[in-house]
């Protein structure tokens, strides 16, 4: 076997090459989730379980989690049907479920990825191609264990998509770009050449009988990813649009008319949904038993089914094309898309979310090519094999989506580069192939080479095995205390927290909450950075007792005529915009009032839903991002934050004198000192020596943050630091687990 001439033309996969195609996959799938397995026992201490499961890895996977029970407005979404599926066939708690099931779901994106790098190069190719689609570092740190979110399939369906792709519209294309170049090793002779048309020819026409079940079966396919993945809209259609145009450019003479019918048939399949199903399983029908006459009207055909593709996507996908919009404009920071929204919030001047997140940064071009294979040296030579491949064999170019994807990474951040893994292993393997063919052509060498390449291809993953330590996204003490807030909390109780911990309250407390991953849009933090960020209890009891009152007001509003939530959902939840009373009296009125509420009590209806505030640890890690959304002005935006950062560097601390000795600064004065020894005790250290730096000290995680006064005097640090009864009577400490976690009830009713 040669790297030019396994599944040129289409044809059926020989048995050879589909036992070839499965120890690659097997192989790559094992040393894949081998690797996630390396940093387990890390993650089973019991410290880092809580109420006998797992804490996981990522905030989304709580969404799930909740969705499962049936607590988060993701309630009824696929993959909280299938974690509340596998809880109740099993009986394993959900929070184990979680943990244990990305790497081993995610890794199933190597099956594709085998049998593409089979067809295109050598059974043996997929060994790195499958390895690299589900080991590059872009998708392996978003599959860990623990990291339980719609990424463990959401490159699984776009890579078997592209696979089923190929199957379909190859035996309509050339197996080079130029026309009539031989595939063929070696010459033959005319008789062997009639026999050779002629089987071809025999091949093509049952493959045109298939073909229209085929091209329903892939348009199943792309309904259940943008399904299960509705953010994945937009790389469906990309897929359809670049396998169709690729097939259309390099096709065999007069087979346009049977590649664009297969891809108007993929299409009408997807976005018509069952009813979609049902046409084409007639035409399928048809096609099998009669060919001749479908494919005889197969343009009038091919019209309808792309009329009624196109109604379907303006009637039945009508969100999904909104959904692109308003994607496009968060990643891009240009705020919110929707005309309603911008209604709703009128002149007010709010912060966007989009530089505070991570995956949303723009990386370095270096890092990018890094992200696709974990050294960039190595994903630039393999992005180059893959476009002489392409050059060599057109149908890889349907691939091409996956690299576009991984480049726009540097734009759209890291997340994108996880598409790309396969593409750096495929052209990899495509040199690797390449020189065996000159060197000595014979499967026994192939898989030799390619098993060499697959040690060298997971050094970087292995060599950065260390890295990988865990990091729930909750303390264990923090999640106790969400669960004890719901045990107090009365069933549509509201709780406050940082948005990042939205999920896990929903999860644990089984309550709503004000903002989560999903509602983080400028007038949730705007709402949730004032009540953490201000220094005034009563400014922020006000503000809270003020949010009370409107989230009333809206619900008596709405009436009737409030959307539905989730059938699934268990929670009495209602769409509430916590500025939209703000935004009615206009910015600079609405920042006067604001302002108001620290200097003037007013009064407050005591009824309203119960509301508990909760805070952690994890507040002060990320203080300098909390402050500056609560600093905000709603008339004239950023006014400035705290700041406060881990200290790295060695330091030693004079008590006596009010100095701390940081290892390449020097001598600092501190103005105060909270320190939490081992015991779980505070102590607190001021000193009047004209110094500006706090220190927070932290024996039990090791940790010491340098704060500055603004970031120590908010009420989250107050609350989590002092003593409680200094927020009294406006918020009433219900759950104590300081240094990590206190959880205070709002008070209504505080009397004179």
């Amino acid at each position: 076997m040669t790297c030019a001439r396994h599944g040129d033309d289409g044809q059926v996969t020989s048995a050879g090459m589909c036992w070839g195609i499965w120890v690659a996959f097997v192989v790559a799938y094992a040393v894949a989730v081998l690797l996630h397995m390396a940093e387990v026992p890390a993650w089973l201490r019991a410290d880092l379980r809580v109420g006998g499961e797992a804490i996981v890895g990522t905030h989304d996977a709580y969404a799930w989690m909740a969705g499962a029970k049936g607590t988060s407005r993701l309630a009824g979404q696929p993959l909280s049907l299938l974690l509340g599926w596998l809880h109740g066939a099993t009986g394993i708690p959900l929070g184990d479920i979680a943990f244990w099931m990305p790497p081993f779901v995610a890794a199933l994106a190597a099956l594709p990825a085998a049998f593409l790098a089979a067809r295109l190069v050598h059974p043996a190719a997929g060994l790195a191609a499958g390895f690299l689609a589900v080991a590059c570092p872009g998708f392996f740190i978003r599959t860990r264990v623990g990291f339980c979110d719609t990424d463990i399939l959401t490159l699984f369906f776009p890579l078997m998509a592209t696979a089923w792709f190929y199957v379909l519209l190859t035996p309509f294309m050339r197996g080079a770009w130029r026309r009539g170049k031989a595939d063929a090793s070696a010459p033959k002779d005319g008789a062997e050449q009639d026999a050779d048309a002629a089987d071809a020819e025999r091949g093509l026409w049952e493959h045109r009988r298939t073909a229209p079940a085929g091209a329903v079966g892939l348009g199943a396919l792309l309904w259940l990813y943008t399904w299960f993945y509705g953010s994945g809209f937009v790389i469906a259609l990309g897929l359809c649009g670049v396998c169709g145009a690729v097939a259309l450019v390099a096709s065999r003479h007069g087979a346009w008319g049977e590649i664009v019918f297969l891809v108007a048939l993929v299409l009408m399949s997807w976005l018509a949904g069952p009813v979609g199903w049902i046409v084409g399983a007639a035409l399928a029908g048809a096609a099998r038993l009669r060919p001749e006459g479908v494919y005889r009207w197969r343009m009038p055909l091919t019209a309808l089914l792309g009329a009624g593709a196109f109604v379907a996507l303006l009637l039945v996908r009508q969100g999904d094309v909104a959904t692109i919009g308003v994607i496009l404009t968060k990643y891009l920071g240009l705020g919110p898309a929707d005309e309603t929204v911008r209604k709703a919030w009128g002149d007010l001047n709010l912060p966007s979310v989009i530089s505070s997140v991570r995956e949303a940064t723009r990386p370095a071009p270096d890092a990018v090519l890094r992200f696709m294979s974990g050294n960039w040296v190595m994903s630039a030579v393999g992005i180059a094999g893959y476009l002489a491949l392409a050059w060599r064999r057109p149908a890889a170019l349907m691939l091409s989506p996956m690299l576009a994807l991984g480049v726009v990474g540097g734009w759209l951040g890291t997340r994108f580069t996880m598409y790309s893994g396969v593409i750096v292993g495929l052209g990899l393997a495509y040199i690797v192939s390449w020189l065996v063919v000159r060197y000595r052509d014979s499967t026994r060498t192939h898989w030799v080479f390619h098993a060499g390449l697959l040690c060298v291809v997971s050094l970087p993953t292995v060599m950065n095995l260390d890295a990988f330590d865990p990091v729930p996204v909750v303390t264990p003490q923090y999640a106790a205390t969400l669960d004890d807030v719901g045990r107090l909390a009365e069933p549509d109780a509201v709780l406050w927290q940082w948005w990042d911990f939205g999920y896990a309250a929903q999860y644990y407390a089984e309550r709503d909450t004000l903002g989560d991953g999903a509602r983080q849009d400028g007038n949730v933090l705007y709402t949730l950075g004032k009540v953490h960020s201000t220094p005034s209890p009563l400014q922020a009891w006000q503000f809270l007792r003020y949010m009370a009152a409107e989230r009333e007001r809206q619900a008596q509003a709405a009436g009737d005529d409030a959307p539905p939530a989730p059938q699934a959902l268990r929670l009495p939840v209602a769409p509430f915009d916590p500025v939209a009373g703000l935004a009615q009296m206009g910015a600079e009125k609405a920042q006067a009032f604001v302002e108001s509420l620290a200097r003037e009590r007013r009064e407050w209806p005591v009824t309203g839903r119960q509301q508990f505030l909760t805070v952690g640890w994890e507040n002060l890690r990320i203080a300098t991002w909390i402050t500056r959304f609560g600093h905000w002005k709603l008339d004239s935006g950023a006014a400035g934050g705290g700041s406060s950062k881990r200290l790295l560097q060695g330091t030693s601390f004079d008590l006596e004198n009010g100095r701390a000795h940081i290892d390449g600064i020097g001598v600092v004065p501190l103005a105060t000192m909270d320190f939490i020894r081992r015991d779980g005790s505070f102590h607190q250290y001021q000193w009047h020596s004209g110094g500006r730096v706090r220190i927070v000290a932290n024996e039990l995680s090791g940790e010491i943050l340098v704060m500055d006064g603004e970031a120590r005097r908010s009420l989250m640090a107050k609350m989590l630091l002092d003593d409680p009864s200094a927020f009294a009577p406006y918020f009433t400490l219900v759950v104590d687990r300081a240094p990590w976690a206190r959880a205070y009830r709002v008070n209504t009713d505080i009397g004179g």
